[in-house]
C-alpha cells in the first residue's frame, strides 16, 4: 500500500508533470477532431448523420465508405503522421517522467527526455518483437478453435470475444514489462539489451508488480470509461453543454494525474525491490494555523511548572 500511496503523494508534489501531460494529450485530441470535424461534414453531405446518430449498423458504414470512401481516406490520411509522433511523445514523456522520480528525488522532466529517449525508444523497438510472436500464436488459436468449432454463433465468440480479450490481456502485459524495463534502463543504469531482459524477467520475481499496475489500470479504465457512461445526445442546453465540457477536462487531467502517479510507483517499487539508496521525499507542505507564542521551537515552556 506504501508504493501506491507514494504515487498519490508524487502527483501532489509534482502538479506541473500533470498539467504537461494534459497541455499534451489535449493538443494532440485537438488534431484528432479536426480530422473528425471533416469526417462529419462527408457524412453529413450523403445524408446519413441521423442514422448514424441513433443506431450502428454495418451495413450503413458499407454504404459510407462505397460513397464516400476517397475522402474518407484522405480524413484518415491525415492522421497517419500524428500516430507515430505521439507514440514517441509516450516514450519520451515517460523516460522524463521516470528520471523525475528516480532515487527519491526532484528531477528535471525535461532532461529525461533529452537524456533518454533515445535509448527508451531502442527498448521500446525490443518489445514489439515479443508483442508480434503472442498475436500471432494467438491468431493462430483462433483460427484452430474456428476449425474445432465452425459455425456463425462459434466464430462470433472467437474473433469478438476471445480474440479480443486476449489481445487486451497481452498488450497489457508487455507493457508492463516495458514499464519496468524502462525503469532499468533509467534508474537502473542499465544498457539497452539488459534493461530489456530486466523488464521481461523481474515482474515475475517480484509479483507484487502485477497487484501494483492492475490497481492504476483499473483506476485509469475507469475514467476512460466514465465519458462513455453520458449521454451527450441528452444535452442540449447551452449551459448543460458547457458544464460536460469542463467535466471532461476534469477527467483528462486526472488521467493525465493518474499517469504521473501510476511512474511514480513503478519508480519507487522497483528501487526498493532492487536496494537503491532513494533521498527521503519531503512531506506537502501545509499551511501553519498554530498561533504564535513568541517563543521559538528550540525554547522550552517555562509556564508549565
Amino acid at each position: 500500500m506504501r508504493y501506491i500511496t507514494y504515487g498519490f503523494l508524487r502527483i501532489l508534489q509534482r502538479p506541473g508533470l500533470t498539467l504537461l501531460l494534459y497541455a499534451v494529450n489535449t493538443l494532440a485530441s485537438f488534431f484528432i477532431a479536426l480530422n473528425m470535424v471533416a469526417l462529419t461534414g462527408v457524412v453529413n453531405s450523403r445524408g446519413f448523420s441521423q442514422e448514424l446518430a441513433t443506431r450502428f449498423n454495418i451495413v450503413l458504414w458499407a454504404d459510407i465508405l462505397e460513397k464516400a470512401g476517397a475522402s474518407l481516406d484522405s480524413a484518415f490520411m491525415q492522421l497517419f503522421w500524428l500516430i507515430p509522433v505521439y507514440l514517441v511523445w509516450k516514450v519520451a514523456s515517460s523516460a522524463g517522467l521516470i528520471h523525475a522520480f528516480q532515487h527519491g528525488e526532484t528531477n528535471s522532466f525535461w532532461k529525461g527526455v533529452a537524456t533518454y529517449s533515445g535509448q527508451a525508444l531502442l527498448l521500446s523497438v525490443g518489445y514489439l518483437v515479443p508483442l508480434g510472436i503472442l498475436l500471432i500464436v494467438e491468431l493462430l488459436i483462433a483460427l484452430g478453435l474456428q476449425a474445432i468449432w465452425p459455425g456463425e454463433v462459434a466464430t462470433y465468440r472467437i474473433y469478438l470475444l476471445l480474440l479480443p480479450a486476449l489481445i487486451i490481456l497481452t498488450v497489457w502485459l508487455l507493457q508492463l514489462l516495458h514499464d519496468f524495463g524502462r525503469v532499468a534502463l533509467i534508474s537502473g543504469r542499465q544498457r539497452v539489451w539488459d534493461a530489456w531482459k530486466t523488464g521481461m524477467t523481474w515482474p515475475f520475481k517480484h509479483r507484487q508488480a502485477f497487484l501494483l499496475v492492475l490497481f492504476w489500470s483499473i483506476l485509469a479504465a475507469g475514467f476512460l470509461a466514465l465519458p462513455f457512461l453520458i449521454d451527450p445526445p441528452g444535452v442540449r442546453r447551452p449551459l448543460a453543454l458547457w458544464g460536460l465540457f469542463l467535466f471532461y477536462q476534469i477527467l483528462f487531467i486526472l488521467r493525465a494525474a493518474i499517469t504521473v502517479g501510476w511512474t511514480a510507483t513503478e519508480v519507487f517499487f522497483f528501487e526498493d525491490r532492487a536496494a537503491i539508496p532513494q533521498t527521503p521525499v519531503p512531506p506537502v507542505p501545509l499551511p501553519d494555523h498554530a498561533p504564535d507564542s513568541g517563543q521559538s521551537p528550540s525554547e522550552p515552556d517555562k509556564s508549565v511548572a
